[in-house]
C-alpha cells in the first residue's frame, strides 16, 4: 500500500475507544499512525480487507496522549478515510446494535440470527470463557503474563482508571488539556 493508496483508500478501519471521564478515546495504541499504515506497505490487501485497530490495556510505543492526538490530526487531514469509531462503553450498553453498525458500514448483510451469534460470540463473558481457545499458539508467549490473560480483564468499563493515583489521574488531565485534545471524538 502505498501513501497514495492511503489518501485513496479501498479498505475500511474499524477503530475502537474507550472513554475517559465520558469522552471517547481510542483504546489502541501503535505510534504515529500514518507511519504504521507506511508500514503496510508490500502487503497484498483486497478492496473487501478491513483492518480491526485494536491494542489491549496499554501504550504500545510512545504515550497515549500523543497517539490519540494523531488519530485526530491524521482524520481531520484525511476526511476522506474510511474509518468507524466505536467506543467500548458504548458497545457494553449495546453490543447488538454495535454489531449492525459494524455491518452496515463494512456494507454487509448478515441475517438476524448471525448477528445474534457475532454478539453473543463477542461478549466479555464469552470471549474470556475460551479464551486460552481462541488464541493462537505463536501468541501465546506474548498473551500470557502470569498465569493471567491480558486480552481479558474485568470487562469494565473505566477499570484502566483505577490503577491511576490521583496524583497520575490529575498529570493525566492536565496533558490531556495542554495537547488540546478535542472533548469527543468522531470517525465515521
Amino acid at each position: 500500500m502505498t501513501e497514495r493508496e492511503l489518501k485513496d483508500p479501498t479498505g475500511k478501519v474499524v477503530f475502537r475507544a474507550v472513554e475517559y471521564d465520558g469522552t471517547r478515546f481510542p483504546a489502541i495504541i501503535f505510534g504515529n499512525i500514518a507511519n504504521q499504515l507506511r508500514e503496510l506497505n508490500g502487503m497484498t490487501f483486497k478492496e473487501s480487507d478491513v483492518f480491526v485497530v485494536a491494542y489491549p490495556k496499554s501504550v504500545h510505543r510512545g504515550s497515549w496522549i500523543d497517539y490519540v492526538k494523531e488519530w485526530t490530526d491524521f482524520k481531520e487531514e484525511n476526511v476522506e478515510y474510511p474509518l468507524l469509531n466505536i467506543c467500548y462503553e458504548s458497545m457494553k450498553k449495546d453490543l447488538r446494535g454495535h454489531v449492525k453498525i459494524i455491518a452496515d458500514f463494512l456494507e454487509v448483510k448478515p441475517s438476524e440470527k448471525l448477528m445474534d451469534e457475532i454478539a453473543h460470540n463477542c461478549e466479555f463473558q464469552t470471549m474470556s470463557a475460551f479464551k486460552h481457545n481462541n488464541i493462537p499458539d505463536s501468541m501465546c508467549r506474548i498473551t500470557e503474563v502470569r498465569d493471567k490473560h491480558i486480552m481479558y480483564r474485568k470487562g469494565e468499563a473505566g477499570d484502566w482508571k483505577k490503577w491511576l493515583t490521583v496524583a497520575q489521574s490529575e498529570a493525566l488531565d492536565e496533558r490531556i488539556q495542554a495537547r488540546n485534545l478535542p472533548l469527543e471524538i468522531h470517525y465515521s
